[in-house]
């Protein structure tokens, strides 16, 4: 759908069909005036609501030295995948057998999921997570686990968007699909003036202002190219390419997006975390003690970001903003 900055058509609320009225900075939400009310008073995150067309007004933050503040221990080894759910919810999954745990932030475990299938990549829904594996994609709450899309291809990561928007990458043919809850395909991004923008698309976060942001994996006989993470627009209109030129070799293993818009890159190769900005400046590496060897990272509504590791059983919590 067109931005309203463009001045076509209007934008809509992400909890009703409403033309939007509001964006909330830490959750990432357009709402209207209907739903601004249910919304802030949904759970206890700190909400900073502003007009939409304000949204992209920078918090008043500034960035430190990377802080552990808080370690959580999951009691799962290597987490190949970790993501925030809101109200404080942790999602991890298991590496190797088909169990995903669920904590709150400050490390208490609230619910075990035993999916029919191995979860790589998955994403929180409403009321419960989606995953794919080799047959499509399905979704797992407390009352069970069923198939919501059948898809003979090679599908990888996946980011749920409020009310219904489901994005997947898929490794073959390289591309990103945009369906609804009905498993109806909306958008389909690969091909932008005859060349096809990715190689090997694997994970997937939607920043705040709308833009797909995916880490784009060059594969290992293809000597001529880079990894990078690949941006487009909501339309699916290409944005930038960022590849981490001033490393020599660049491997973006997952990405999340923070209330600022700034895109955080984790770099298995260099054992850094990337910090560009929505326009794909780079504006400066994270990098804490013990850092190395990132499986996954996370972030959640006050900005604290959760990185899992090779070979341990406990995420650190991390803290860059005043």
């Amino acid at each position: 759908m067109v931005d309203i900055d463009h001045g076509q058509h209007y934008v809509s609320c992400q909890l009703c069909t409403m033309n939007v009225q509001f964006y909330c900075k830490p959750c990432g939400k357009r709402l209207c005036r209907e739903c601004l009310s249910p919304h802030t008073d949904f759970n206890d995150t700190d909400h900073v609501v502003v007009p939409y067309h304000k949204r992209f007004t920078t918090v008043a933050k500034s960035f430190h030295d990377p802080e552990i503040v808080q370690i959580v221990q999951c009691g799962i080894n290597s987490t190949p995948c970790i993501r925030f759910g809101g109200e404080k919810k942790l999602y991890i999954a298991a590496n190797g057998v088909p169990l995903l745990k669920l904590f709150d932030t400050d490390g208490h475990l609230l619910d075990i999921y035993k999916p029919k299938n191995l979860v790589r990549f998955f994403s929180p829904s409403r009321d419960g997570f989606l995953y794919t594996y080799p047959g499509g994609i399905r979704k797992v709450n407390d009352v069970g686990d069923e198939l919501i899309l059948s898809h003979a291809n090679s599908l990888k990561g996946i980011a749920f968007l409020e009310p219904e928007a489901i994005f997947v990458c898929n490794a073959s043919p390289p591309n990103v699909v945009k369906y609804n809850t009905k498993g109806e395909k909306l958008l389909d991004i690969g091909e932008i003036n005859g060349n096809n923008i990715y190689t090997y698309p694997e994970n997937i976060a939607i920043n705040g202002n709308g833009d797909i942001c995916v880490t784009n994996v060059a594969l290992l006989f293809c000597t001529n190219q880079r990894s990078s993470v690949i941006v487009v627009d909501s339309a699916g209109c290409y944005r930038f390419s960022y590849s981490a030129p001033q490393e020599q070799r660049f491997q973006p293993m997952d990405l999340c997006c923070d209330s600022n818009f700034h895109i955080i890159v984790a770099d298995e190769e260099n054992n850094k975390l990337h910090v560009i900005d929505r326009e794909g400046r780079f504006l400066r590496y994270l990098i804490y003690d013990g850092i190395r060897n990132i499986c996954s990272i996370s972030i959640d509504t006050k900005d604290r970001l959760f990185v899992s590791q090779m070979h341990e059983e406990f995420l650190r919590m991390i803290q860059y903003w005043y």
